[in-house]
């Protein structure tokens, strides 16, 4: 069995689609990843709530959140998956030519993926990335659109180096995000996340673990600092819906290589549990 399955919402397609190619010509289109754990995401509402959003702000008219939640049903029942990873795009119901052509709907592919081993405990080897940074003035700065490609050559230049994600940091030099994952680090019982207006994508697990944390007693501040702040703290982690929450054990930037004992700190092996809970893994 292949282990990744990919349906459209329209049945009974022959070729490829009128309004496929808008995404492969220009990205016009919006998408949300999530994880199904044996059952539904507990936070699914806000994964379907920020697509939504995510497509007016393009210019798409997204689908009922009803007709999102129904396709997404329907494509992990006929995966026969229990665990996996799964993406919704919005795309623009378009003509592929021009290329300005407004929307007229919009179309929901779902690509269903198998998750064949536990990911959410394995650490993660960050290379810091010397080329790509965020762009926090961008309109679509807080959009998860389909022009990704900053992100996929970031990320393909830190696997070549033998490192699981690239981090990125904005244009003055300050810690961000990697290429697919919100960054946290701490001291104690004191944990920091850069803030939202340097151009990061706020995560929907970033959210829910800051509120599960600040309600057992953490505090949590989002600063704008450097890299060496970060590489100083006791321990590093990164969040995101398909992974949950993943130990940073290593990360290197400008030559030096930093490790950290994060799976073992007393502090992240909390915050794991408050948000496995939050999500009944």
């Amino acid at each position: 069995m292949n282990d990744q399955r990919i349906y459209f919402q329209e049945k009974d397609l022959t070729g490829i689609p009128e309004f496929f190619p808008r995404a492969v010509f220009y990205g016009d289109g919006v998408f949300e990843t999530m994880r199904w754990k044996e059952s539904a995401p507990v936070f699914l509402n806000r994964h379907i709530d920020r697509i939504s959003r995510a497509a007016s702000a393009v210019g798409i008219a997204p689908p009922s959140p009803e007709n999102i939640t129904r396709e997404i049903n329907n494509a992990v029942r006929k995966s026969g998956f229990s665990d996996c990873a799964v993406k919704v795009c919005v795309i623009s119901d378009a003509p592929p030519s021009p290329f300005f052509a407004p929307p007229d709907g919009s179309h929901t592919i779902i690509s269903v993926r198998q998750i064949k081993n536990g990911v959410e405990n394995s650490p993660v080897k960050l290379l810091l990335s010397d080329t790509w940074r965020t762009r926090p003035d961008s309109p679509l700065s807080a959009v998860k659109s389909l022009n990704y490609l900053e992100n996929v050559i970031a990320m393909r230049e830190a696997a070549k180096k033998g490192f699981d994600d690239a981090l990125l940091c904005s244009p003055d030099g300050n810690i961000a995000e990697t290429t697919c994952r919100n960054i946290f680090w701490g001291n104690g019982r004191d944990l920091f996340t850069p803030p939202e207006d340097c151009g990061i994508l706020p995560g929907i697990t970033r959210g829910v673990l800051m509120e599960k944390a600040a309600d057992a007693g953490f505090s949590i501040a989002e600063p704008p600092v450097k890299p060496s702040t970060a590489a100083n703290a006791e321990f590093v982690f990164v969040t995101n819906s398909v992974s949950g929450i993943n130990p940073v054990e290593t990360m290197q930037y400008q030559g030096l290589t930093h490790k950290f004992s994060t799976s073992t700190h007393p502090s992240y092996v909390e915050i794991k549990t408050l948000l496995f809970q939050a999500f009944k893994w």
